[in-house]
């Protein structure tokens, strides 16, 4: 688990280091139990609260793979993943479409357009890198399971299925017949032959 980049102090000094906001964004990813609070956090040394956290997300993480089994979390992972990857991607070409539109004006102040947008594509993508690995952990910690039971079907008898060839009895409309060739009555816009008059 890449965990090590996600979580981080900001801090200039020790007096000026922000424990409160660092909770609040590590309890946006995952919840952090009551006694990981900014007075107990304060008294600890950051390598001590990053190692206090990722054993936190492993714990749930463990937990989570437990309820759902690990077939499950395998396929919600690729889910998320695939979905996140897919929206971000998006964004990420049409913020590198506007980029190099921009690049030609970095000719103003004699920097080479291609040079200025292969540095500012780099940034760039490090930063979809980075939210890919943020919103991943953050949504696999939130996402929930959903089983939907199938519609069960009711099987039908020897009798009716020979005389009727499992074929479903002619619609009628208006208190006339459906022709083969008229517009099926379920709406679907297909002839009635080709479709629920099979």
């Amino acid at each position: 688990m890449k965990g090590r980049s996600l979580f981080r102090l900001s801090s200039k000094t020790d007096e000026e280091t922000d424990y409160k906001g660092f909770l609040a964004e590590v309890n946006a990813i995952l919840p952090l139990p009551g006694e990981l609070n900014p007075t107990t956090v304060s008294n600890m040394s950051s390598a001590e609260i990053e190692d206090r956290v990722l054993a936190l997300a492993e714990s749930v993480y463990e937990q989570r793979e437990k309820e759902f089994g690990a077939e499950n979390m395998r396929m919600l992972e690729r889910v998320v993943m695939l979905r996140i990857i897919d929206n971000l991607w998006v964004e990420h070409l049409t913020a590198m479409e506007d980029m190099r539109q921009q690049a030609g004006w970095q000719t103003m102040r004699q920097v080479r357009a291609v040079d200025a947008y292969k540095t500012q594509g780099y940034a760039q993508f490090q930063v979809l890198l980075s939210t890919v690995q943020h919103d991943v952990a953050r949504t696999i910690f939130h996402v929930k399971i959903e089983r939907k039971e199938e519609p069960v079907s009711t099987p039908v008898s020897k009798a009716a299925g020979a005389a009727g060839a499992g074929r479903p009895p002619a619609a009628r409309v208006g208190g006339g017949k459906v022709g083969r060739n008229d517009p099926c009555p379920c709406g679907s816009g297909k002839k009635y032959k080709r479709c629920c008059g099979k």
